[in-house]
């Protein structure tokens, strides 16, 4: 899994979960990263993936991964890694990680107040995965 995709390509990051995938794109030749709709974790995640990386066309994931706050491993680290290894196989583009420390946290100061608990669940993952995306470009 390399970082040799294109300087402006079109990259598409995953915010890993048990329950959900908050997806996030940045399209070549724009400027701004995008939430898009969270994918439910479920058997056909991957094929849902394939879907969005052909409709796209996406040349570059960027795969939050997780650590502990003093920068160890976790067992969320080793679920993301097989998600990864799995995901590798079905898209057949670039997959690069980033460090997602404390996304969810600035996920949750970016969401507008006033959401309802079941609104913030809808959007936090997506949310997350733009800071992901955010933080790889810088």
């Amino acid at each position: 899994m390399s970082n040799t995709a294109k300087i402006d390509a079109t990259r598409l990051a995953i915010d890993y979960g048990e329950k959900r995938i908050g997806l996030a794109i940045k399209k070549s030749g724009h400027s701004t990263v995008a939430t898009l709709n969270y994918l439910p974790n479920q058997e056909r995640a991957l094929d849902d993936l394939q879907k969005i990386v052909d409709d796209f066309k996406i040349e570059c994931i960027v795969l939050g991964l997780p650590r502990g706050l003093d920068g160890q491993k976790t067992n969320q680290t080793d679920a993301v890694e097989a998600f990864g290894e799995r995901l590798a196989k079905v898209v057949g583009v670039d997959i690069v990680y980033q460090d997602e420390t404390l996304s969810s946290e600035e996920a949750v100061r970016r969401l507008p107040k006033g959401l309802t608990a079941k609104q913030q669940r809808e959007r936090i993952d997506s949310e997350a995965a733009k800071v992901i995306l955010e933080d790889y470009l810088l």
